[in-house]
């Protein structure tokens, strides 16, 4: 949380930065204050997560490897003035406020939806490409000599296309100039057809891909939050003063062997609950025995053969329960259940 506030104060900084535009005097090092106190604070931030992540697993995240760029490039921008390419390199300044998806959990599954997503929408913004080539082509072969400023070849039509896909204001008075100014009355199908192919099919589309994207990785996330159950903030304080006293390795040999331990534990358990109801077992297929017994022998042909075929398939599964009744279903016809029932 501490982090996240610290993103999101770097982030107003920079908007009132951008708002005032100082060019010179207190202001200026009024924010270039700011800027070495933030940097500070995601150099510190990140040094202790590189500590706790040493090495591989530190490496192998995404969101760690985007930090070490973000935070570099801050410090290049502060004492890199001769660099060339330093004013580029500033612009980055401005994506910090995106490693709050990393921080903030229902942020970062709307990014990882987003890009998980982005295979199906790819998919989905090629066949719309080809839908505004086509109708785009129709357009310039039907209206470049009424409108060519808008029809005129394949990249104004293509842009043309784009306005109309996108609900731009000009989109009905230019159908309208053509049907009624020009006499161009095929222009009306023409933007029907493409309105509803490309601005409500294929946009929905892309809409339900990305919802379904969202949805597995919410579903991903709730999946991993009940499998992972974070200590109290009392115990993980304890823990990470354990570590910096008597050392990360040290630490988590104790874990493991804890670990273990209480593996063993747990199978230790597991046998004494198999034994203790390995009598209740045994004395269950014994009643078992003595009932199906009993019920073979009040329930005889004549009787079984009044039933229902209902009655005589719960009598049969009833029956079936117990092994030794089983075995004795399997050598006798008396149940009289036709084969499909059975």
């Amino acid at each position: 949380i501490l982090v996240a506030l610290l993103i999101f104060s770097n982030f107003v900084v920079n908007a009132v930065e951008a708002q005032l535009l100082p060019s010179e005097g207190q202001q200026v090092g009024v924010f270039l204050g700011f800027e070495f106190f933030f940097n500070l604070c995601f150099s510190a931030e990140l040094s202790a997560n590189f500590y706790a992540h040493f090495f591989r697993p530190f490496w192998r995240s995404t969101w760690n490897v985007f930090d070490v760029f973000i935070v570099l490039i801050s410090w290049l921008s502060m004492f890199g003035g001769n660099i060339p390419g330093i004013s580029v390199l500033r612009l980055f300044r401005a994506f910090r406020v995106f490693r709050l998806f990393k921080r903030v959990e229902s942020l970062r599954i709307i990014f990882e939806g987003v890009l998980a997503s982005m295979k199906g929408v790819g998919n989905a913004f090629v066949i719309l490409g080809i839908l505004m080539g086509t109708w785009s082509c129709i357009g310039v072969e039907f209206f470049a000599d009424a409108q060519p400023e808008l029809f005129g070849n394949l990249l104004k039509s293509m842009f043309t296309m784009w306005q109309a896909l996108t609900g731009d204001s000009d989109y009905s008075g230019m159908a309208r100039e053509l049907m009624y100014t020009d006499g161009l009355y095929v222009a009306a199908p023409f933007f029907v057809l493409y309105g509803f192919i490309a601005g409500i099919v294929m946009i929905n589309v892309v809409i339900a891909i990305l919802l379904d994207a969202y949805l597995r990785k919410t579903a991903e996330a709730q999946a991993e939050q009940r499998s992972r159950r974070r200590a109290p903030i009392r115990e993980r304080l304890w823990l990470l003063a354990k570590v910096l006293c008597e050392g990360k390795a040290a630490v988590a040999a104790q874990v493991h062997a804890a670990h273990v331990l209480q593996a063993s534990f747990k199978r230790f358990l597991e046998r004494r609950r198999r034994l203790a109801d390995k009598p209740h077992r045994s004395a269950m297929r014994a009643l078992a025995a003595v009932l199906s017994a009993s019920v073979l022998e009040l329930f005889s042909e004549q009787a079984l053969a009044q039933l229902s075929a209902r009655e005589r398939l719960g009598v049969l599964a009833a029956l079936w329960s117990s092994r030794i009744s089983r075995d004795r279903l399997k050598g006798g016809h008396f149940v009289h259940c036709t084969e499909q029932d059975t």
